[in-house]
């Protein structure tokens, strides 16, 4: 497609007969991003620079999130369920988000790795086993959650996998 316009607003305006976005980061989240981020109502993939093929494991940041209950549902309905998930939690005080009971419930591959200490070592620590990773979006503007430390916004500036957003 060939289009004339705002990129963002093109983008935005295309989307709306497709079903997923498949976005190049590169090495940081740019102000178009953010903006596609912001105003987006489909699934989203960012990729960074210097991605492997395929995909086989699957990274999981659950926070017991509904955001993040929602981005796996909806890769699952994209993407199928035929890989293994890495479901990380950290330091959560409730472990179940129904997650992990869907996935024994439905047969699927899983492992749950239970961490501790700062969220976002925990999760980017399990960078290297994995092929892409799910998060749910942020719940505020991206500068809102930057200025207060959100674990969402570090996962997506300094994320070495793919990362899709539902």
């Amino acid at each position: 497609i060939v289009d004339d316009g705002i990129g963002t607003d093109v983008i935005l305006q295309n989307m709306r007969g497709l079903d997923l976005l498949l976005l190049y980061k590169g090495n940081g989240i740019t102000s178009e991003i953010k903006s596609i981020l912001k105003s987006r109502y489909k699934p989203v993939i960012l990729v960074p620079e210097n991605v492997e093929d395929g995909l086989k494991n699957i990274l999981f940041a659950d926070d017991n999130s509904e955001n993040s209950n929602k981005s796996f549902f909806a890769f699952a309905n994209i993407f199928g369920e035929n890989f293994t998930y890495n479901i990380v939690n950290v330091e959560l005080e409730e472990k179940s988000s129904g997650i992990a009971e869907y996935m024994e419930y439905a047969g699927i591959k899983k492992n749950i790795i239970e961490k501790s200490g700062d969220e976002f070592e925990g999760i980017k620590a399990e960078f290297d086993k994995n092929d892409l990773m799910i998060m749910g979006n942020l719940k505020y503007f991206y500068m809102i959650e930057k200025i207060i430390g959100k674990t969402g916004v570090k996962l997506l500036e300094h994320s070495t996998l793919p990362i899709f957003i539902g």
